[in-house]
């Protein structure tokens, strides 16, 4: 039932206040039941292809149906409003995920990075001698060739800690490192 149709009065189109006559399945639909409903995708060769949503205009003073309002969406247009927001999900999860794999990259690289490297010293650590010494043997097996290995102590150095402290020790450990550095 129509309280005002945009349609010309003298139109064939018009619907008089309370007239069903034109109605389609989907706004009959929404009249008798008197709660909202929304259509298929109609396909009208004028129209094109559309949505229609239709919602009951009810007077809370007595509960009384007095109207419909109608609605329609352009199929074509929500579908490439979806498909717009599909691709910029799609391209912010890709973002998201280069992210997370350069962040975990950079994460494990520091790892690996920090546990060949000792903090004190700047030399490699033992995991690091191990890891190359393995490489080493493995190359002079493979090439029949020799390599030198030099190994150092640092006589007393439990006196150094013991007398003069661990900062003072972690200042020789350090500079020790600095000369074998500068004499490789």
């Amino acid at each position: 039932a129509y309280v005002l149709d945009g349609e010309d009065p003298q139109s064939d189109l018009f619907s008089p206040f309370g007239s069903t006559d034109v109605m389609n399945p989907t706004e009959l639909m929404a009249y008798e039941l008197k709660q909202p409903v929304a259509s298929d995708v109609e396909v009208d060769p004028n129209w094109g292809t559309f949505l229609t949503g239709y919602a009951p205009i009810i007077d809370y003073r007595d509960n009384e149906m007095i109207g419909l309002v109608g609605v329609d969406f352009s199929a074509d247009f929500l579908q490439q409003r979806f498909t717009r927001i599909a691709w910029v999900i799609f391209l912010g999860f890709a973002l998201f995920a280069i992210f997370l794999s350069l962040l975990l990259y950079i994460t494990i690289h520091t790892i690996h990075t920090r546990a060949s490297i000792d903090e004190l010293t700047g030399l490699g650590s033992k995991r690091c001698f191990k890891k190359r010494f393995a490489e080493l043997l493995k190359e002079a097996e493979r090439t029949n060739h020799s390599f030198v290995l030099l190994m150092l102590d640092v006589d007393d150095f439990k006196a150094i800690n013991d007398v003069h402290g661990h900062l003072l020790g972690d200042h020789v450990l350090y500079q020790i490192a600095r000369a074998i550095e500068q004499a490789l």
